[in-house]
């Protein structure tokens, strides 16, 4: 950020020539949500916009380092082999754990749900701050449904997330999100990945 003399983190769509008008207004909808999540262990959002030279939309983010909670679960894991049983080293992660949950809960009070939790998907900051990154799959649910982010085509539904269509990461997803039933998708499926990093930070290995 030239403006302000910081680093900023940079996400914009890869391939701008062939973004139609639904990527572009998923894109958008995804920099939204995530801006619309007040809280300290969610990635704020700085800007939204687009580069007038190559007309590609982009928007702009806390810069938080590479260090993600997999980094950390691969470390407590090669100690634990190595012989350094040093329980604080579980406790460090399981109090990261546990501020993954309250950003979690505090999406769900949102009506957001995140939909591709997994270690990677949680960065520890130089200064041990556990922020939850990747919004890019959340869904906004309504009392009665799961309803998309965004209308993604002129006729309302042709490029929308289609039932049997599967988003996510195999590893942590939830049974009903793997196999596509997307009507059954709600908070319980955010609960299920926050299970499965915890079976992570436990044993070493994805469910």
């Amino acid at each position: 950020d030239v403006n302000l003399n910081r680093h900023v983190a940079l996400k914009e769509i890869s391939h701008a020539s062939g973004a139609t008008s639904a990527i572009v207004e998923r894109f958008k909808h995804e920099a939204e949500i995530t801006g619309r999540l007040d809280h300290p262990s969610i990635v704020p959002i700085y800007q939204l916009g687009k580069d007038l030279a190559t007309g590609r939309v982009f928007y702009t983010m806390r810069f938080l380092g590479r260090s993600t909670l997999q980094d950390s679960i691969n470390e407590y894991h090669e100690r634990r082999s190595e012989g350094d049983d040093n329980p604080m080293l579980l406790r460090h992660l399981l109090s990261a754990f546990v501020n993954v949950c309250y950003a979690i809960g505090h999406a769900h009070s949102r009506k957001v749900i995140h939909r591709d939790l997994k270690p990677e998907n949680v960065v520890i900051d130089n200064f041990g701050q556990v922020i939850v990154i990747d919004w890019g799959l959340a869904k906004v649910v309504s009392d009665t449904s799961v309803e998309s982010l965004v209308d993604s085509s002129p006729t309302g539904s042709a490029d929308r997330t289609s039932e049997g269509q599967v988003l996510g990461t195999p590893l942590y997803m939830a049974p009903e999100q793997a196999a596509g039933r997307l009507d059954e998708l709600d908070h319980r499926t955010d609960i299920y990945g926050l299970g499965a990093i915890l079976f992570a930070i436990i044993s070493g290995n994805a469910p």
